[in-house]
């Protein structure tokens, strides 16, 4: 799922929290919590504006799997549990409100614009449908198509989901379904990646190594191509003496993302150095001196590299 996100210290020092949550899952309740005032009850469950009480069902059951308190038992949630209590409440209150009749009419009465009008010739051809199961398949699932097309084209990537998973559930997957499913996982995980970074950034800027090289994994991991990660996770390996097998992987994958940056084939020839391979050590020097003769850390080593370049 996807909310506007704005960075802020609290967000950063949320997300730096030492609590039982994975990455997204923070980002998720804090983005969620930050927006729930400002969001109108179909909103809050991932639902369209003006869906049908079953439709509001099936949103709250999805949503609520994300953020179950069940699964949290015994588990640490620092200053997560608030916000974790508010969106359980407004969920359950969204769920109620809009299923219930009498309720529905009156959050309808306050808020008509969330509730479009039906043209008669729609209400006609819904009614036609529904004397033909096989056209009424078809139609619903389309619905459900165009509603994960919606949310994609909006940044909401688990509601995505969510509208693929039901289409299938209705009339079995296809070709469009697959392409939709794979463009919302895409999207989850640049927007993972972006709240790793974030994560990573203030954990740097606050000293703490350690968490911010977890960060910076994470980040790599979510988005493979993105190379700064890449790099970032790969200097803070070996500046913090991480297993030089774990480095020399990190590093590596900086230099096939990058291999004009000097600085990733110098990380390189750092961990290939601290896991004993000297002479592919010395290859990943020389690679930097051809990318950057003057480099200060290596200008006292161009004699001994010039087997491996002719500088």
């Amino acid at each position: 799922m996807a909310f506007t996100v704005i960075n802020s210290p609290s967000r950063a020092a949320a997300m730096a929290e030492a609590v039982d949550l994975d990455p997204q899952l923070r980002a998720d309740i804090f983005d969620f919590d930050a927006a729930l005032e400002g969001m109108n009850l179909f909103a809050v469950l991932g639902a369209r504006n003006g869906a049908a009480p079953d439709e509001v069902k099936s949103a709250h059951e999805e949503r609520s799997k994300r953020f179950n308190l069940d699964a949290f038992q015994g588990k640490n949630l620092g200053n997560f549990r608030p916000k974790l209590d508010r969106i359980v409440r407004k969920l359950a209150e969204a769920e109620r409100t809009l299923t219930q009749p009498e309720l529905r009419e009156k959050y309808k009465a306050q808020n008509p614009a969330l509730f479009p009008a039906c043209d008669p010739r729609e209400a006609e051809r819904r009614a036609r449908m529904a004397r033909h199961p096989y056209l009424m398949k078809k139609a619903k699932a389309a619905d459900h198509v165009s509603a994960a097309k919606k949310a994609l084209a909006e940044g909401r990537a688990a509601v995505a989901f969510t509208e693929v998973q039901i289409a299938i559930q209705v009339d079995g997957p296809n070709a469009e379904l697959a392409k939709i499913e794979s463009d919302a996982k895409a999207l989850q995980d640049r927007q993972r990646a972006k709240a790793e970074i974030s994560r990573a950034e203030a954990a740097e800027k606050a000293g703490d190594l350690p968490a911010a090289l977890s960060a910076w994994k994470s980040a790599s991991a979510a988005d493979p191509k993105h190379a700064r990660s890449a790099f970032r996770a790969a200097l803070l390996s070996v500046q913090l003496n991480e297993d030089p097998k774990i480095s020399r992987a990190l590093a590596q994958k900086a230099v096939e993302l990058n291999p004009r940056d000097a600085e990733a084939h110098l990380v390189l020839g750092k961990a290939l150095k601290a896991g004993g391979s000297e002479v592919l050590a010395d290859k990943a020097f020389a690679e930097v001196l051809k990318l950057r003769p003057d480099h200060p850390e290596l200008a006292a080593k161009k004699k001994k590299l010039l087997p491996f370049w002719p500088f």
